[in-house]
């Protein structure tokens, strides 16, 4: 195959915690497919700027059934963006500040990844 798919390409996108951060994801070519999403704190110093050491310290903080709903609403797409609010059904740990990180790929637009809209 030729016009570079046989490789997709793979992508990661972080937004900070805050009410007007909008998570954007975009294919250029192809459509969306998320591989990995995380809300909550992986690390200490993915979103730390100005954040007190306290609010940084659960590094194994994580909302379950974050990558079912990205999915859900991003896969097959070729643009998708999502206001925090729509990820944060819980506070899967109270006091830390978090992030949504997610790994997508853009797959060329056919039968088998296209999804009804």
């Amino acid at each position: 195959m030729s016009g570079g798919y046989d490789e997709p390409t793979t992508k990661r996108v972080i937004t900070c915690e805050g009410p007007y951060n909008i998570h954007r994801l975009n294919c250029e070519t192809g459509v969306i497919i998320v591989q990995t999403a995380l809300y909550g704190r992986a690390d200490r110093d993915t979103c730390s700027e100005g954040r007190p050491a306290h609010s940084l310290t659960n590094t194994e903080c994580f909302q379950h059934g974050t990558l079912e709903v990205l999915k859900k609403r991003c896969d097959g797409k070729k643009v998708c963006e999502l206001n925090l609010n729509v990820i944060q059904t819980s506070d899967p740990c109270f006091g830390i500040y978090k992030y949504l990180d997610t790994t997508f790929a853009c797959f060329p637009a056919n039968a088998r990844t296209q999804i009804q809209q």
